[in-house]
């Protein structure tokens, strides 16, 4: 059974963040019991930001995951993890060097299965793709 940590990332808007976070971690809780998972700890940075602010919490997820203290990573949607397309891949590369899983729900990527890793694949191609074709992804 893996112990994974939950991350709602900030909004970027002023609206419902507090409801957000709460529909995020019913998700999150729902999700994980069906995959017989526990959710460890619910790390929230929800507090509206601007665009290139730091999530700390988000750092604070991957440590625990690069020193075992959890098993991987539950969010939403993928781009809790970032502002970029960069710092959303290099995110999940960190966790997975690190052995841990990592699921976004909203994308149906789950690094657990063959069609998640696949999608990840596909993910980090376009990322190179747009790097040699001069993109800023």
């Amino acid at each position: 059974m893996a112990l994974v940590d939950a991350y709602v990332g900030p909004s970027l808007s002023q609206g419902a963040a507090a409801s957000r976070a709460s529909v995020a971690r019913w998700r999150i809780q729902r999700w994980t019991e069906a995959r017989g998972w526990r959710v460890g700890r619910i790390l929230e940075d929800v507090s509206p930001r601007q665009a290139a602010e730091p999530r700390p919490l988000r750092e604070l997820v991957l440590e625990r995951v690069e020193s075992r203290e959890t098993d991987g990573l539950v969010t939403t949607h993928l781009w809790e993890l970032g502002d970029s397309l960069a710092e959303v891949v290099g995110t999940i590369e960190r966790i997975d060097a690190a052995g841990g899983v990592f699921a976004s729900l909203d994308e149906g990527l789950d690094l657990t299965t063959a069609p998640g890793r696949y999608m990840f694949r596909l993910l980090v191609s376009v990322l190179e793709w747009g790097h040699h074709a001069g993109s800023k992804c």
